[in-house]
């Protein structure tokens, strides 16, 4: 009952269900997280009277997802809601900065986390062929792709529009778009009608998305709002050189210049630019693919953020 969309009557039956499990249980500590599923955790919590909870919103949705009042609306109901949350965690400091901007909650409790991956490992050099001849690319040609869900809000229509740019330009580039989601068709009817429409790719939902961006050249993320962009991290942590919006974390993730390409969100013009100057240089992918991978090593392990989260839970407990 408990789904990402909205809707009142099964999310009130997941609340119902909710405020069962708490009661049969009796927990001493409720952690929640993103938005509608940390909202009815938290509510339930704070009817069965469970004080200390932990949120991790990971991210917001007061802008990119909503029209202004729904905005609002939400925003009014996050200030409620941290009232009777004990800790909030984020994962970069920027997204600290845009809660307490937005007066969603005090600052004594907020806790900066870093985000953890576990290391994805890089394909082989034969799977790689393969996937190639399956997917229809040539060889020598460079993949630029994104992974993501195909909604407006992670900006995938500007990636689109960078892309036929880039392709009335250059024939030796293909573009791989990893995900589903509401914009698929539009996407898809749009590519259709370029004359190059064999060089844009579609996969869908792939179990192996991970896998598949060690084919890429360069990484996109164009998003509009994100609170980190897990995918820049699995990706820099692979060795592939990474261009992303400057929005919520993701500048806290990757720094501009040194480890990838930071550009304005929703400004396909510049995308394509951008694009178009790192596949002509060559040593420049390298040096961003090799500070990415020390970054990501030295700040995002999966054992650091566990170590973290540890810590976390012994100071609540003993408080």
């Amino acid at each position: 009952s408990l789904r990402r969309e909205i809707n009142p009557f099964m999310d009130l039956i997941a609340f119902l269900k909710l405020c069962y499990l708490f009661y049969r249980i009796n927990p001493d500590i409720i952690t929640t997280h993103t938005a509608k599923a940390g909202a009815l955790g938290r509510l339930a919590a704070f009817c069965l009277g469970i004080k200390k909870v932990i949120h991790f919103p990971h991210g917001n949705i007061f802008y990119g997802y909503f029209n202004k009042a729904g905005s609002l609306f939400l925003l009014k109901l996050e200030q409620l809601l941290s009232i009777i949350t004990r800790r909030i965690i984020v994962f970069t400091e920027s997204e600290k900065e845009i809660l307490l901007k937005l007066g969603l909650t005090r600052k004594d409790k907020i806790t900066v986390l870093a985000a953890g991956i576990d290391p994805l490992l890089p394909p082989d050099k034969d799977w790689i062929k393969k996937e190639k001849l399956s997917l229809g690319i040539k060889e020598g040609n460079f993949i630029v792709g994104m992974v993501s869900r195909l909604e407006p809000v992670k900006g995938v229509d500007y990636f689109m529009l960078a892309a036929l740019k880039v392709l009335e330009s250059r024939d030796d580039v293909c573009f791989l778009i990893v995900g589903e989601g509401s914009l698929r068709a539009k996407l898809k009817l749009r590519a259709s009608n370029h004359k190059k429409k064999d060089k844009i790719i579609f996969t869908g939902w792939r179990e192996d998305a991970g896998v598949l961006m060690g084919l890429m050249d360069i990484l996109v993320q164009p998003s509009l709002n994100e609170a980190i962009g897990r995918v820049l991290l699995q990706a820099q942590g692979l060795g592939i050189a990474v261009i992303a919006t400057q929005v919520g974390g993701i500048p806290d993730i990757v720094s501009n210049g040194v480890t990838g390409i930071l550009i304005p969100p929703a400004e396909s013009e510049t995308l394509a630019q951008e694009i178009v100057s790192l596949l002509s240089d060559t040593a420049k992918r390298e040096a961003l693919a090799k500070k990415g991978i020390e970054l990501v090593k030295s700040r995002f392990s999966w054992e650091m953020m566990a170590k973290g989260i540890r810590q976390l839970y012994k100071e609540e407990v003993y408080k």
